[in-house]
């Protein structure tokens, strides 16, 4: 395995900006991090490269981070959410820098099997990931996150629900599973009411009857919300 001599955050992150590929994985909110972090993404994508960053659900109680991320998708980043755990990494061709918040240590790895080893752990988590989409600070929501939950509220299955809208039932499995975490809902049904009372679903739909108190997931009886 190839260790590199220590490094302070800045030289590593130059070293990355030289290549035409990167994908950082960052499940802590260090404002100077991940700025610096972001500077290095643009770097590569002003150059022609590509450049993804993935970060963990928590984000989204963050509206700081929020609003960084959004930032960053502008320059074209591409930017993911994901509810699996993962280290914090910096990863490209034959690269990988492992740090941590406020490390001014990080290990940087040039070994070709460990950087292809962790390649594909990125690949992993990238493959469980969503994207960012068009969120507003004070909407946990997108617009499609919004229609999915609005159709299963309707009683539509995955399939059918992914079919509307071009999703598999596998996306759809993990698009609601990663809003269920955002909510910190033990079921589907649960993250509906509490997107709605929350404002984050249109009016008038599948949970409008859902009492203002009680317990999450109960409805008054003759209600007409649908279980999801």
């Amino acid at each position: 395995m190839s260790i590199e001599p220590p490094l302070d955050v800045a030289a590593a992150l130059d070293i990355l900006a030289g290549t035409d590929r990167c994908t950082a994985l960052l499940p802590h909110f260090h404002g100077p991090l991940l700025r610096a972090v972001g500077r290095t993404l643009t770097r590569v994508t002003a150059r022609g490269g590509h450049t993804d960053v993935i970060y963990p659900n928590e984000m989204y109680r963050h509206p700081p981070w929020l609003a960084l991320a959004r930032a960053q998708a502008r320059t074209g980043t591409a930017v993911l959410v994901s509810g699996t755990p993962f280290p914090p990494l910096l990863i490209g061709p034959g690269i990988a820098v492992l740090t941590d918040r406020g490390a001014s240590r990080p290990e940087l790895f040039r070994d070709i099997g460990l950087t292809s080893t962790l390649d594909l752990f990125v690949r992993a988590v990238r493959g469980r990931a969503v994207e960012l989409g068009g969120f507003d600070v004070h909407n946990g929501l997108a617009e499609r996150e919004a229609e999915l939950l609005a159709l299963l509220g309707g009683g539509l299955t995955d399939a059918a629900a992914g079919k509307r809208m071009g999703y598999s039932a596998r996306t759809v499995a993990r698009v609601m599973a990663d809003i269920m975490t955002r909510l910190d809902a033990a079921s589907r049904f649960e993250a509906g009411v509490r997107a709605a009372r929350l404002g984050w679903l249109p009016p008038g739909g599948a949970y409008r009857d859902v009492p203002k108190t009680g317990m999450p997931g109960r409805t008054r009886k003759g209600s007409s919300c649908t279980r999801v």
